[in-house]
């Protein structure tokens, strides 16, 4: 409602008073969990990003098992173990610190096994309730030509 006011110092001046309530968005507690649960998505996406490009670069340095037996690799350790030696006064024969390919090839199995077990123990809870979901993620990263895979876990039971 517009009226004039003639006591006013501006006699131009008109003022409203609209007696309206304010507009308000109220919202259900559905509503509300769907909203967290995107805005906690979007922060772990945007996490998950970041870990994925830290991993991609430690990716792109590792070399096949072979290079254990390189001995080019075992002369330049030799090298780097003798400056240590000469400074710290220690002797060791630098062959007993290198294991075979397949030595290493089974600590790798072994530990692969072990986590394996360990992440079986996270989600068996889940997998019983069955509110486990389990989805492929696969990207190929075009300017280094490399591909990768991953996989995606979503606990259903977290969610309801």
């Amino acid at each position: 409602m517009a009226s004039g006011n003639s006591t006013s110092s501006f006699p131009n001046t008109v003022f409203i008073n609209d007696s309206s309530p304010p507009a308000t968005i109220t919202f259900d507690n559905q509503q509300l969990k769907s909203k967290l649960k995107f805005a906690i998505l979007d922060d772990i996406d945007r996490k998950k990003g970041c870990e994925v490009k830290e991993a991609a670069d430690e990716i792109k340095n590792f070399r096949p098992m072979s290079i254990i037996d390189d001995p080019s690799l075992r002369e330049i350790c030799t090298h780097f173990y003798n400056l240590g030696a000469k400074n710290a006064n220690r002797n060791m024969d630098i062959e007993t610190l290198f294991q075979s390919r397949q030595t290493i090839s089974r600590s790798i199995i072994d530990q692969a096994h072990h986590y394996r077990v360990e992440l079986t123990e996270l989600i068996k809870e889940s997998i019983q309730n069955k509110s486990l979901t389990i989805s492929p993620d696969m990207w190929s990263d075009r300017y280094r030509q490399i591909s990768y895979l991953d996989i995606k876990r979503r606990d259903e039971s977290i969610w309801n």
